[in-house]
């Protein structure tokens, strides 16, 4: 069994800096420590990519049950932190179900007001994943449901921005953790094994952090898209993996022509449409949450074809961004991911072989 310390919060409240600054109080005490993201792609992994540190992706196929999470849990480490955001969405709810002891991080100034904060429809922004889509106030669904889901467990308040000591875990001004051994920690088995290969690999943008242990000669090109490009043209590789970028303008001329190349940002290559979301649509965020935990979205889809949700009614319950029907495809040598869809589950649908 190893400990796994799950911090969760809305935006603005400090949790990243939360999450990094734990794992490295932990790796300077000589622990190996790993942190799991739930898979919203880029919103989770550009912090970590930059500084340099090992992360792994869980899909939402994962909160069935605590073994199936354990699937996704690489084995090898000392430590584990798992990072959940957007707790009060049906999404990050349906992580946060799987576990009886979690921390929230809270900043200093809403400490003694922060439920109150959740709950109030103007702050939604803070709550909901802003990729999807909410028009209106009178559009966004009460959050009273998913708090209670989150906060019938036990939860240990993690204070950031503290200008002083508190009894509890603080993260101060300076941000310095203290306290830590008053979080909150469960017990896991980790499961997965990743296979390693020798093969050559280049990466440009924000990629499942996986293909580190996968390709131990794995070169990053940052947000260098030119020297990738060049790199790409050379075909001095055995893999290519083109991740996400803020940008949705960003398009490709050159293709490989003799290796495969995993795609997570199509429309460098493709003319996609983008799917329309509709919160309008959505009236009950525990119907959601129902039908995740159910995990069957092509027999009950998390909401309907427009709602905000829907980009998950597939059967990788995947969030797709683009109006197609399945989020991984092929043609010729190159994969196109429309979601964030890590090689674990490429391998698992083989389209990716490690050897």
């Amino acid at each position: 069994m190893s400990d796994l310390i799950v911090l969760t919060s809305n935006k603005k409240q400090d949790k990243r800096a939360a999450v990094l600054a734990l794992q490295k109080q932990f790796q300077d005490q000589g622990l190996k420590t790993a942190v799991l993201v739930t898979a919203n792609g880029r919103v989770d992994v550009y912090s970590y990519l930059l500084n340099q540190r090992t992360h792994y992706s869980i899909p939402l196929t994962a909160t069935k049950s605590i073994a199936d999470f354990e699937q996704w849990v690489p084995t090898g480490y000392d430590k584990y932190i798992f990072e959940v955001t957007f707790p009060y969405s049906p999404v990050g709810a349906a992580y946060l179900d799987l576990f009886k002891n979690i921390n929230e991080v809270v900043s200093y100034p809403l400490k003694d007001i922060w439920k109150q904060t959740v709950l109030d429809p103007r702050n939604r922004a803070a709550s909901i994943d802003p990729s999807e889509n909410i028009p209106d106030l009178a559009s966004t669904p009460d959050l009273t449901p998913m708090w209670n889901i989150v906060h019938n467990r036990n939860v240990q308040t993690l204070i950031t921005q503290c200008p002083s000591p508190v009894p509890g875990p603080y993260f101060d001004t300076a941000k310095t953790l203290h306290n830590v051994d008053k979080l909150a920690v469960e017990s896991i088995t980790p499961r997965m094994t990743l296979p390693k290969s020798e093969k050559k690999v280049i990466a440009v943008g924000e990629f499942p952090a996986e293909y580190w242990d996968i390709g131990s000669q794995l070169t990053w090109y940052k947000y260098q898209y030119a020297e990738f490009m060049a790199a790409l043209r050379a075909e001095k590789y055995d893999l290519a993996v083109i991740g996400t970028c803020r940008s949705q303008n960003l398009k490709f001329q050159d293709k490989s022509k003799n290796h495969l190349v995993i795609c997570h940002q199509p429309i460098v290559y493709l003319n996609l449409r983008n799917r329309v979301k509709k919160m309008s649509s959505i009236k009950d965020f525990s119907t959601v949450f129902s039908a995740i935990k159910q995990q069957s979205p092509l027999n009950v889809p998390l909401c309907d074809r427009d709602g905000a949700f829907s980009g998950y009614n597939n059967r990788l319950m995947i969030n797709k961004k683009y109006t197609i029907t399945e989020p991984v495809w092929k043609e010729r040598n190159t994969v196109y991911c429309d979601g964030w869809i890590s090689p674990l589950t490429l391998i698992q649908e083989k389209y990716l072989e490690v050897n």
